[in-house]
This record gives structure tokens, C-alpha cells and sequence, in this order.
């Protein structure tokens, strides 16, 4: 019953998402049907009374996420883009990075003027570390023991600050930090940037056991980063709480490719390590059954308090406990009823951890373990015994597979063989980290020497998965599936274990016929199984016969992905910033992961239109990181040649050719996709004409559908490409320069004549852009002005016909339903 009622609990609260009801009634309903169905007054037939009884659940999700929706909103979002003080308690453990330190606090009280009232209202509290510890390199750890007072959980502070909402998705697939704040019932952030506006009015807030827990793993942490050196501290923190923070990135990154974060976010495999360590200390020590089972049980919480109870390590907790009590009582609880009770106490109190990664991959990978391993040990009978080695692994990958390439767009080759090195070297760690903690409580020296001992392990264990990293294909960047591809993957596994379970009991196969029998039947029903799965799997690429075209939000600067319908990749600059390396970071942070959700793996094509910082930065290092068939360049003359120094250099290191194109020359994507270039012309390069001019400005077209991209050019060169006579006539209107009041060249745009209009640029830049001219002149012609500033990411679909238009916020759909089809631009010289 637990389990159907918490699978209809679920329902519920996956319905209050999309269906918006009051929440009183849903709650109501919930009573009455539960209290019909309980009363033994009320007679009905046991089908029906189960049937009631899911209606109750479902009622009763419905009310909790009805009822969390209505009422834990901001108080605070009146108070945006303002300087306030703040009065609050430490709620949770200080985060400590290497430029910041975040708190996160109740908020109690707060002041602005003469202003004053009382809230109550989590805030994340984001203290930025001062230029000169900033500059000095010092660790952070150190620069805050010695310069920064370090606030502890149940401190009240005052804070003043600038309050901002959390950083949201600006492009598709990006990590959404806002919904994961608000996951956490947090809305806004203060930024502090002067230690001297954190001040400590108070302190003994809070749960005296969180307390002691916090101040125990405070000794531990002291013990291990005193005696490892940074890196090897940080994995060791992370193996043993979960803490993240001083993880290096390519560490992280080593761990992401390989499949093996789970053994950093603290769950099952941790908690098993803890239950074997605190009964094998219990039967050390001699006590009794129900004594071992009791210091187990406040052990497993004591640890949750310490990793912070999300949501892996409070089910490892309520699960583990149910397994302590039900061995205590000599009962066998079931393994699924456990698993719905730990996710419906979990949702019961947080119900958006529905929504939450961690909730899910670990709930998924649990189930996988039990549900999957008899149909991979069946496959598996041909390997020696030693095969059981494998089959946990393997059935938790299975399961997790399609959300592991949705929140991480890879697929890990090599996540087997990582794995089992994996499991065994952090199992060895984290019992060797547990012997650590109960060390540094009594004697910091005895904590750092058996620390220390756990450094050759880490350096073996980061020495293989980098040597398993490096290898070929050890991972494959994915692009985002459809929520329809991962039900038909669950449902064509499920159906693939049902076959196979009722093959090993062939009385429930009312079909079963003469003709199929035996391994035949079990391998005809996986073989159609596995078809299914791959038309699930193929079903997006085969139907995906629209163009595709995304102005990235990179900041103040372009960056153009191009997906033809043929399968072409295409990308038009790559952003950057005017800084020692031109911004290459923006490259490697927004537009290689990008493209890797896009499931991009190699570009056909990149075009740079000119040598700009802005343009060309990111550029640096996507062709230091991806394959790239051809590049596209305007020609190399003047300052050009120097300018792209450093790209030249790459493109050769990596053999990348290239080939410089002008006016008139074009390229043909696909049979039915035409791109042509219409500046610069002969006229304008090498001349001494600003770079800008000398812009490539690309027109593509597909059907009736055609877009302009016009680089950074001004009036000069809209000048020359109309005296050109070249068709300009778009559906989609990039505007030049970031919407400057160069580009304003009103007979150019009006040949243009767009049904849309895009500006790539920057919130809050410093160049004014885009002008205020440029914005009125399109917004009083009545044409949709869409910003990168203000809209993110906007992405474009057309069949060549008609035209869909998303963004982070908004969906637009348009048709060509007059005029035929415009003639292909001719194009030039093939590059």
C-alpha cells in the first residue's frame, strides 16, 4: 500500500505544478477519503477501498505542493536592487570558496532608512573576499582565520548589503541556480562586498545536537586539512561530508566524464560504510543488540547533521534506520515498501525535492540496484562468478542513464571499470576519514596522522581515473533528451525486466507457445525490447528536420549555433571580454557546455567575423577543445593578420584549416541550406577603415526563412553592401554592433525589412548599448525587439516555412503564408 499511495502522492504533487486549484478543497478531500476509507463503518469492496485510498494520496500531494506554493513565497521582492540591513541566524554550515564566503540566514528583521519590519524569510548572504587576500593567493581557509571574521551556524548577524535575485539559466540546458535556491525556500541573495558590513550581535541559536555535530566535524576538517596538502583535503572532505567546495574543477570534471559523482554527494554507499563502522565498534566495545542498534541509529543522524541532511544522505538515513529496527524486531522489512516511505517522509516536509537532481538520481540508482540486478546477473551467466562485482555498478548505471545525460549531457564509456576502482579505493578512504573524525575528537595529532595515511590512497585513486579520463571516448557528449525519450527508455526497461522475470516463471506466460521456448523467448523479447529503445533513442535525430539558429547569451559579445536540418554544426564567434586572454573563459563556461548539451561533437564550420575581443575570445578555446572542419575567416590583410595571431596559432597546433572569405563567396550547408557572405568587399579590406567594417556579414537561408548576421559593421559598410545590389532581405535581423548607434543606416534597414530583430548584448554594459535610438526605431515600426540582456538565450526554428521563436520565458510561432519562395542567394566561389 506504501508504495501505491506514495506513487499517487507523487502524482499529486506533480499535478499542482500545472493545475492551479485552491488548496483547501484538495486538503478536505484528502481527509475525507482517507477517514472513508479507514472507518470500518464504511462497507465497500476491497478494490474500491484501495481505489479510495490512492485518491486520498493523490489529494493529499496536491494539498502539500498547492499549499507550499501559495504561502513560502519572497517577502522580499519589493526590497530588489536595494542597500538594506539585514538581521538573521546562520541556519545552516558556512560554505567557503576561494573568492566568497556564503551563509545562508533567516532573515528576522530588516532596516532600510527609517524603515523597519519583521520578516521571516531565508537569505543567502554572498561575502566577497577583499582584492588584496584576492590578489595574494592566499587559501582561503588561512585568509579568513587571519584577516575575515568566520561566522558558525546559530550566529545572529547584521548584515548590510545589496539584495539581488540569484543568478537564473541565460542559455538552454544551463544550471539554474535561482530554481535551485528556491528549491531551498531561498529567493534572494545579499551581496556583501566589506567584511566591516558583517557584524555578530548574538550567537547559541539553533538545535544543540546540529551544534555539537557541526563543532565534531569542525575538529575533523581542522585535522585533515592540516595534514594533507589542499587538494588531497578537499577530496577527502568531499568523500566523507560532501562537501564540494574546495574541489578543484578538474577533479570534478575527471569525476563527471567517468560517472563517479555519486561517490562525492554522501548517500547509500556512505551510510553503508558508516552502519559497518559503528557496529563494528559496537561489537568492540560488547554491547548488546539493542544498544548497537540504537548507537547506530543516532550515528546515522549525528552523520546526516554533518553532511547536511540533502536529500541522498536523509534517505540513506531513514532507510538504514528501518533496516537497524527491522533487524532489532527479527523482521524483514521490503526493500520497495523502505524506498517509497523514505521519499514520501522526505516530500511530505520538502515537497520540491521532487524537482531536485540529487532526490532523483539517488531514489533512481536505489531502485535500479534491487529492481535491475536479477535481469543483469541473468545476462551475465556466461562470466565467472566473480561477476556480482559488476552487476551493482552496471544496474545502477542502467538506471540512471537517462538522467545522467540529461543533467550532464555525457555518457560514460568507461563508468564500469571507474567505478569498481572507485567504490573499493572510497569505501578504504572514507572508513580511514571515519577512523579520522573519532581521532581528532580526542587528540587533533592522532586525527592528523591517520589523515595523512589516507593521502597515497587519494593519489592512486585521482592517478587511475585521470589515466582512465585520458583515454579515447572515455565519455560521449549527448544532447539533451526529450522527457518523452526518457518515459519510453523507463517503460522499454521495465519492460524488458518483466519479460525476462516472467520467463524464469513460466506458468504466468498464458502465451508462451511450443514454438518459443526457453532462450528464445528471452532473447526475442529483448531484442524487440532493444528496437524499441533505439526508436526512442533515434526518434528526436530522425525527426528533426527543422534549422535551427541560437544567439548564445555570452555577455557583451556574439556568439551564432547553427543546426541545419541535415545535421550540420555551425557557430558564429564565441564571445569573450578585452582582457589578457580575451575572455577565453566565456569560451570554455558557456559555449563548449553549450554545445556539448546540443550534443554537438564536432563543428562543421566556425566563421569569425572580425578579431574583436568580444567575437573571437571564446573562440580560443573551442578550437582548443573541439574538432573543427573548416574555419572561416574575413581576409587576412592590414591589422587583421596580427589581430588573429593567436587564433592562426591555434588553428595550425590543432590543423584546423582555414580559408578567408569576401563578398560573393558562399557555402552550402545542406542541399537545401545556402549561405552566402556580402561584406567585406575588395573595397573595404586592408583599407584603414575600422574592424568593424570589415565585419563578415553572412546570410543564410532555408526556404522561404532567411537571417542576416551582421557582425559589428556600421554605416559605411550598410553603405556599400546596398551600392552592392545583393539581396539583404531578412526574416531575422541581427543588429549590428550591439544595437550601437553606428548601425543605425535606415535605408539599409529598411531593405532588410525583418519580421524579428536580435540584439546580442550585455546587461548593464558599459558602452550604453543598445541605444535608445536603435530600440525606438524598430519598436515604433511595430517589429519584436528581442535581447539577449532581457530574454537570455533566443533560440529559432523554422521548417522554412514558418518560424518558432524560444526563450528562457516565452514561446513565438509565426508562418509564411504569402509570397513564394525567394531565390537562393547566387553564390560565389565554394570555400
Amino acid at each position: 500500500m506504501i508504495v501505491s499511495g506514495t506513487i499517487a502522492f507523487i502524482a499529486g504533487l506533480w499535478l499542482a505544478r500545472w493545475v492551479i486549484l485552491p488548496a483547501l478543497p484538495a486538503l478536505l478531500a484528502f481527509i475525507t477519503l482517507g477517514a472513508l476509507t479507514l472507518s470500518p463503518f464504511f462497507r465497500i469492496r476491497p478494490w474500491a477501498r484501495m481505489a479510495l485510498l490512492q485518491f486520498a494520496f493523490l489529494a493529499g500531494g496536491y494539498a502539500v505542493a498547492s499549499w507550499d506554493y501559495t504561502y513560502h513565497r519572497s517577502q522580499l521582492s519589493t526590497e530588489l536592487n536595494t542597500f538594506l540591513e539585514l538581521q538573521g541566524v546562520v541556519i545552516e554550515e558556512p560554505k567557503i570558496y576561494s573568492q566568497r564566503v556564503v551563509y545562508v540566514l533567516e532573515a528576522q528583521e530588516i532596516k532600510q532608512g527609517e524603515r523597519q519590519c519583521k520578516i521571516k524569510e531565508k537569505v543567502e548572504v554572498i561575502q566577497y573576499l577583499p582584492r588584496d587576500i584576492k590578489a595574494s593567493g592566499v587559501s582561503s581557509d588561512s585568509a579568513l582565520s587571519w584577516d575575515i571574521p568566520y561566522y558558525r551556524y546559530g550566529d545572529v548577524l547584521k548584515v548590510k548589503g545589496r539584495l539581488e535575485l540569484p543568478a537564473t539559466a541565460r542559455n538552454p540546458g544551463e544550471f539554474d541556480y535561482r530554481a535551485y535556491l528556491a528549491r531551498r525556500y531561498i529567493y534572494t541573495q545579499l551581496i556583501v562586498d566589506n567584511p566591516g558590513n558583517i557584524r555578530k550581535i548574538g550567537e547559541g541559536k539553533g538545535y544543540l545536537w546540529w551544534h555539537l555535530a557541526l563543532k565534531a566535524k569542525e575538529r575533523a576538517r581542522v585535522a585533515i586539512t592540516s595534514a594533507l596538502p589542499p587538494r588531497f583535503s578537499g577530496l577527502l572532505l568531499a568523500l566523507l561530508f560532501g562537501d564540494k567546495e574546495k574541489l578543484e574543477q578538474e577533479d570534478v570534471d575527471v569525476f563527471k566524464t567517468l560517472g563517479v559523482m555519486h561517490v562525492l554527494a554522501v548517500s547509500g554507499l556512505h551510510v553503508g560504510f558508516v552502519l559497518l563502522f559503528l557496529m563494528g565498534l559496537a561489537g568492540v566495545l560488547g554491547l548488546p543488540l539493542k544498544w548497537a542498534v540504537t548507537l547506530s541509529i543516532a550515528g546515522l543522524i549525528f552523520y546526516a547533521a554533518m553532511a547536511g541532511f540533502s536529500p541522498s544522505i536523509t534517505r540513506a538515513t531513514i532507510m538504514g534506520s528501518l533496516g537497524l529496527y527491522g533487524y532489532l524486531k527479527r523482521q524483514n522489512f521490503n526493500f520497495y515498501s523502505s524506498l517509497s516511505l523514505a521519499a514520501f517522509l522526505i516530500l511530505v516536509f520538502q515537497p520540491r525535492y521532487l524537482y531536485d537532481a540529487g532526490f532523483q538520481l539517488s531514489f533512481l540508482a536505489t531502485w535500479g540496484l534491487v529492481y535491475l540486478y536479477p535481469l543483469v546477473d541473468g545476462l551475465l551467466t556466461w562470466l565467472p562468478p566473480w561477476r556480482r562485482y559488476l552487476i551493482v555498478p552496471l544496474a545502477a548505471q542502467i538506471a540512471l542513464l537517462p538522467l545522467t545525460v540529461y543533467y550532464f549531457n555525457l555518457l560514460p564509456l568507461l563508468s564500469l571499470p571507474a567505478n569498481l576502482v572507485t567504490i573499493g579505493l572510497s569505501g578504504v578512504v572514507t572508513l580511514l576519514g571515519l577512523a579520522t573524525f573519532l581521532a581528532a575528537l580526542i587528540s587533533p595529532v592522532a586525527g592528523q596522522a591517520l589523515a595523512s595515511a589516507a593521502e597515497p590512497l587519494l593519489a592512486f585513486l585521482l592517478y587511475v581515473l585521470y589515466k582512465l579520463g585520458s583515454l579515447p571516448g572515455a565519455a560521449l557528449p549527448l544532447a539533451t533528451p526529450s522527457p518523452a525519450w526518457i518515459v519510453g527508455y523507463y517503460a522499454v526497461l521495465i519492460l524488458v525486466r518483466e519479460a525476462y522475470m516472467r520467463w524464469e516463471h513460466p506458468r504466468m506466460l498464458w502465451w508462451r507457445t511450443r514454438y518459443l521456448k526457453g532462450k528464445a523467448l528471452r532473447n526475442t523479447l529483448i531484442c524487440l525490447s532493444l528496437i524499441g529503445a533505439s526508436i526512442f533513442f533515434l526518434w528526436d535525430h530522425i525527426s528533426a528536420r527543422e534549422l535551427q539558429v541560437t544567439f548564445l547569451d555570452v555577455g557583451q559579445g556574439d556568439a551564432i549555433y547553427i543546426r541545419t536540418p541535415g545535421g550540420k554544426h555551425v557557430l558564429i564567434d564565441g564571445g569573450g571580454r578585452p582582457d589578457d586572454d580575451m575572455g577565453k573563459e566565456v569560451g570554455e563556461k558557456v559555449v563548449i557546455p553549450f554545445l556539448h548539451r546540443q550534443g554537438v561533437r564536432k563543428l562543421d564550420v566556425v566563421i569569425s567575423t572580425h578579431p574583436d575581443a568580444d567575437h573571437m575570445g571564446g573562440l580560443l578555446a573551442v578550437v582548443g577543445r573541439m574538432p573543427i572542419s573548416l574555419m572561416v575567416l574575413p581576409p587576412l590583410k592590414g591589422n587583421f593578420l596580427y589581430e588573429y595571431a593567436p587564433l592562426l596559432e591555434k588553428l595550425k597546433e590543432r590543423q584546423i584549416p582555414w580559408s578567408e572569405a569576401s563578398r560573393g563567396d558562399g557555402l552550402r550547408l545542406d542541399d537545401v541550406v545556402e549561405v552566402i557572405f556580402l561584406n567585406p568587399s575588395s573595397r573595404t579590406s586592408g583599407t584603414k577603415t575600422s574592424d568593424n567594417s570589415c565585419s563578415l556579414v553572412t546570410r543564410l537561408q532555408y526556404g522561404r526563412i532567411t537571417f542576416l548576421f551582421t557582425g559589428d559593421i556600421e554605416t559605411y559598410s550598410m553603405e556599400d553592401i546596398l551600392n552592392s545590389g545583393l539581396n539583404v532581405s531578412s526574416t531575422v535581423f541581427q543588429v549590428p554592433h550591439h544595437g550601437s548607434r553606428f548601425g543605425l543606416h535606415e535605408k539599409f534597414l529598411e531593405e532588410v525589412g525583418p519580421s524579428f530583430v536580435v540584439i546580442s548584448v550585455g546587461a548593464k554594459n558599459s558602452f550604453g548599448h543598445p541605444s535608445r535610438e536603435v530600440v525606438d526605431y524598430w519598436r515604433t515600426r511595430g517589429i519584436p525587439v528581442l535581447r539577449t540582456d532581457e530574454h537570455g538565450a533566443i533560440t529559432f526554428f523554422t521548417d522554412g516555412r514558418g518560424l518558432k521563436v524560444k526563450t528562457k520565458d516565452s514561446d513565438i510561432k509565426i508562418r509564411v503564408v504569402s509570397g513564394d519562395s525567394p531565390a537562393l542567394a547566387a553564390p560565389g566561389p565554394r570555400l
